[in-house]
């Protein structure tokens, strides 16, 4: 008899709601027709803005495929208008689709100068690597699981309890196989990237091929003094890349993230377009209010690789010096080296020193220098001869003052730490007392230094 009465309830609130949409939606289906005021187009087109977490689908039926879903506050350019104006053509991490227009606003531009299309939108063809970087945590699907936008199987809201499955972004196939990225604090929820999909799947249905899921949060949260843990898995991203915001909050009172209210703990995956600050606000009782922020930078990889001096006599030898922006994995030669660093090679012969950069999404980036090698037969002509010194070496602040050298007999001259020629001069206005160094290199493998200390008066 309880059964019977829960189930008839249920069956109230699911009319109730019937109810509602029923009004509402005609209401919305007219403002939806209504014709946008004419406004210049911007450089960027038509730019519209999410109300909420918005699927991207192949195309304008709540029926098609669904691609991604795109989190409320994402700004994207619009191409496209349906037939019947409901849906909204952009394009979300690399893959075209569409949105419903109800959750769009616009931020720039005319919708009504958007060319009208309803067709479908293929799926993307993306890298392997795109979806399976470099030290990548593996998982294989144990059987065909549900893979969706939040970590829970019970969705919020009208549509979360007319449809169970409203959050569900895809099936990931038995054995398919993806890249876990990031975990839930309970361990229940793992969140995996696979063939252009990204979402939350349970963990009791996945198998770890390599890797651990250890690996993918911090092994321990240390709590601020104020009780708050908020986090980001990386400070930067590349362009078109994502990170794991998390948090975590001891002790009573609401917090909210992106200004919407969230559990005590959570994660966000986040893909900034530029550099974002992104801020967690919790309220204590008393209306004590503490903030946090955090800033996720857009960088760019990049590799620079030198060998000083690039010219050395038989049996001399050179330092290989290389700095990494953005790069996960380094290799010099076949054997994997620091993301930053030096070695010193003695090579008998020229020789071409190969340098492989791996970025965190596993994109290949390669460098080389060639190290020439001369036959050096001393002579008394070859000995150096280096004169090097400053026009002035007590200057008042505000002067400035031109330092000299002229160098014979050397292979390579450095000034300051740059190549420069044998013989030359440079200017500089000192505001402090500094020192000016000057590198030779021999062509019998010796390295001189001389420097020159220019005075400042305070």
């Amino acid at each position: 008899m309880r059964s019977l009465s829960r189930t008839v309830v249920r069956f109230w609130r699911v009319v109730a709601l019937l109810i509602v949409v029923a009004a509402v939606l005609p209401l919305a289906e007219g403002a939806l027709r209504e014709t946008p005021s004419v406004s210049a187009q911007g450089e960027d087109g038509v730019v519209v803005r999410t109300t909420d977490n918005v699927r991207l689908r192949a195309a304008p039926s709540t029926a098609s495929r669904i691609y991604d879903v795109a989190r409320r506050g994402t700004q994207l350019t619009a191409t496209a208008i349906s037939s019947n104006y409901r849906w909204i053509r952009v394009t979300f991490h690399g893959q075209g689709g569409w949105m419903a227009r109800r959750y769009l606003t616009v931020v720039s531009g005319d919708v009504a100068a958007l060319p009208v299309s309803d067709e479908y939108v293929p799926p993307a063809v993306v890298s392997a690597s795109q979806y399976m970087p470099v030290n990548a945590v593996v998982v294989e699907a144990l059987q065909d699981v549900h893979m969706r936008t939040e970590p829970t199987a019970e969705p919020e809201g009208i549509e979360g309890l007319l449809n169970p499955n409203e959050n569900v972004i895809t099936v990931m196939p038995a054995g398919a196989q993806g890249s876990a990225r990031a975990i839930t604090v309970d361990g229940l929820w793992v969140f995996v990237q696979w063939s252009g999909y990204r979402g939350w799947i349970k963990g009791q249905y996945l198998n770890v091929v390599a890797g651990s899921l250890e690996s993918l949060v911090p092994p321990n949260v240390e709590f601020d003094a104020d009780g708050i843990y908020f986090v980001a898995d990386r400070a930067y991203v590349l362009p078109g890349g994502c990170t794991m915001v998390r948090w975590a909050v001891e002790g009573s009172g609401s917090v909210n993230y992106k200004a919407r209210r969230v559990a005590s703990q959570g994660q966000r995956e986040e893909c900034p377009i530029q550099t974002q600050q992104y801020k967690l606000i919790v309220v204590r009782p008393g209306n004590q209010i503490i903030e946090r922020t955090i800033t996720i930078a857009v960088v760019t990889a990049n590799v620079t690789f030198t060998a000083t001096p690039d010219t050395v006599g038989r049996g001399g030898c050179t330092t290989l010096a290389w700095n990494t922006t953005a790069v996960s994995r380094v290799f010099l030669g076949e054997n994997e080296v620091s993301v930053n660093g030096s070695q010193q090679v003695c090579p008998q012969e020229t020789t071409n020193y190969a340098l492989r950069a791996y970025t965190e999404d596993g994109n290949l980036i390669e460098q080389s220098v060639t190290v020439t090698v001369i036959e050096v037969t001393p002579t008394p002509s070859q000995f150096v001869t280096i004169n090097f010194y400053a026009d002035r070496l007590l200057i008042n602040q505000g002067e400035c003052v031109n330092v000299f050298w002229n160098v014979s007999g050397a292979l390579q001259v450095f000034f300051q730490g740059a190549q420069v020629s044998p013989l030359g001069s440079q200017q500089s206005c000192p505001t402090t007392t500094t020192t000016y160094a000057l590198r030779v290199f021999t062509v019998d493998n010796r390295i001189i230094e001389q420097t020159v200390v220019v005075s400042v008066n305070p």
